[in-house]
């Protein structure tokens, strides 16, 4: 089971999935997804979205372009954890260059944003918002991370920037990650569900690795990017069943065979984990290369 997706006490060393977790204090369209960092107890498979931990303020906030040039508002709907901080605005950009159009940002980038709470968030009453929000969106960017999900994966000893000699990882089998793939296929349902199955922009994408040279230090490289291959295919497969375009940011950030550093790019921040301005761009320019068109209900 994955476990301590959440935000680190400033005592705790980080770990990959506490720094993530961390709101970014140096900078900040539907993601779903993501994960890292977490030191502090957690509070409850169950519990309500640590809603603390929202990078921007929940309202929506309209982009003003320097010309209006349609009267048309696409609403862009962003879900992703604090890896997605920054991403949303940088693509609704892209969105107004290519479409002509006003964007209204609805950026639900939250620090360790599972895909279980993106799920309850849906069907719940009290995040209700959220589903008119998916009713209305003309863009859904999606990503959530495993946390209580029910997998049986041992990626945990993979979420830290520890360059620490450690055992790596050994389940990670198709088996291991179904319960994360089945929550993700039951999020995608409950997308169209709601939109009664109209068309919409609807991307997922995957999570990157920020930390490969501190898994080259400790030994744990070659298992630790099977797991998450392994954790990136189930969220490929859920996508492909769900009827949502896969954007591989993975491979943007790691290239094709996953064992480039982003960190020599310049696409990682002073934290080592988070994004950079350029790395929210990169991100932002990769959603915007897979196009504009509408996806369909499976």
């Amino acid at each position: 089971m994955i476990k301590n997706w959440i935000r680190p006490t400033k005592e705790a060393q980080p770990s990959w999935t506490a720094v993530i977790a961390a709101p970014r204090i140096w900078s900040s369209v539907f993601v779903i997804g993501l994960f890292i960092t977490g030191c502090t107890a957690a509070s409850g498979e169950d519990a309500a979205l640590e809603t603390s931990q929202v990078n921007t303020d929940t309202q929506t906030t309209q982009l003003q372009p320097e010309e209006a040039r349609s009267e048309e508002v696409w609403d862009l709907l962003y879900f992703q954890d604090s890896l997605g901080f920054g991403v949303a605005d940088r693509y609704a950009e892209q969105i107004r260059a290519a479409v002509g159009t006003e964007v209204t940002v609805h950026d639900k980038a939250i620090g360790n944003l599972r895909a279980v709470n993106v799920l309850s968030g849906l069907r719940s009453d009290d995040t209700s918002d959220w589903s008119d929000l998916v009713r209305e969106a003309e863009v859904i960017v999606f990503f959530g991370n495993p946390d209580g999900s029910g997998t049986t994966s041992d990626i945990e000893t993979c979420i830290s920037g520890s360059t620490a000699k450690r055992e790596p990882p050994v389940h990670n089998t198709e088996a291991d990650w179904m319960p994360y793939e089945t929550v993700l296929d039951d999020v995608y349902r409950e997308i169209w569900r709601i939109r009664d199955g109209e068309p919409v922009v609807l991307r997922a994408v995957e999570f990157i690795n920020p930390a490969i040279s501190a898994w080259r230090e400790a030994g744990i490289e070659e298992e630790c990017t099977e797991a998450l291959e392994a954790m990136n295919r189930a969220i490929g497969n859920a996508a492909a069943r769900g009827g949502a375009t896969l954007v591989s940011t993975y491979d943007v950030f790691n290239g094709i065979d996953h064992d480039e550093d982003p960190r020599t790019k310049g696409w990682i921040g002073p934290d080592g984990i988070h994004l950079s301005d350029e790395g929210e761009q990169a991100v932002a320019d990769a959603l915007a290369a897979s196009g504009f068109d509408s996806d369909q209900a499976p």
